[in-house]
């Protein structure tokens, strides 16, 4: 009950802070509002981290920092990729946010091609159990607290909300849903469509490649 009442709390004063950032005109309160929004996601990431980040994809904030350190994700990657690790090179020590997950640069090389540039989409790895804790804390799970409240369907919408997450968290779901592209593309024959390549070799539960 207490994580509860605390994951509210934080959830409305977060919503709060983010309104100033958007009608305030005091660079002072912006600042506070910015210092608190930070210290969230640096303390809980999860949800909060989450509803950031739909703020600032149109804002001139970055409410979000580095969240795995360049050396976890060398181990990171060598940990799911095992020997296809050493296919890797430059891989850049500055990661982008990117959602749920952390972006990084570097380059591929096979037996069968040249060094190419390539992307690297690292599943934050505590995001999964952090955005459960919260969801469940918040009665945000299907199946808890009041099905329907102020004429709203609360348990389709907590379903919903779940489908998202589980769906933005499933990396192999989103590789096959690029592979589908890439295929009904090629049906196309047409060259104005521009989609990614993945590398099967360098893709798991929690990369993307």
């Amino acid at each position: 009950m207490l994580d509860k009442i605390t994951n509210l709390l934080k959830f409305g004063k977060l919503i709060y802070k983010i309104k100033i950032l958007k009608t305030s005109n005091s660079n002072v309160h912006k600042d506070k509002a910015l210092k608190y929004i930070q210290d969230l996601i640096d303390e809980e990431a999860g949800i909060f981290l989450k509803i950031t980040q739909n703020y600032s994809t149109n804002s001139q904030y970055n409410f979000t920092k580095q969240q795995i350190e360049t050396t976890d994700v060398t181990k990171i990657l060598k940990d799911e990729l095992g020997s296809n690790y050493q296919m890797i090179s430059n891989l850049s020590p500055n990661g982008i946010c990117a959602s749920l997950s952390q972006v990084h640069f570097a380059n591929i090389q096979n037996d069968k091609q040249k060094p190419s540039a390539i992307v690297l989409k690292i599943k934050l790895p505590w995001i999964e159990k952090a955005i459960q804790k919260q969801l469940s804390s918040l009665g945000l799970i299907p199946g808890i607290g009041p099905v329907k409240k102020w004429g709203i369907d609360l348990d389709s919408y907590k379903q919903s909300l779940k489908e998202t997450i589980d769906r933005e968290l499933n990396y192999k779901l989103e590789v096959e849903n690029i592979l589908s592209l890439n295929l009904y593309k090629s049906e196309l024959e047409t060259q104005d469509i521009i989609t990614p390549n993945t590398y099967p070799e360098l893709c798991t539960n929690n990369i993307i490649a």
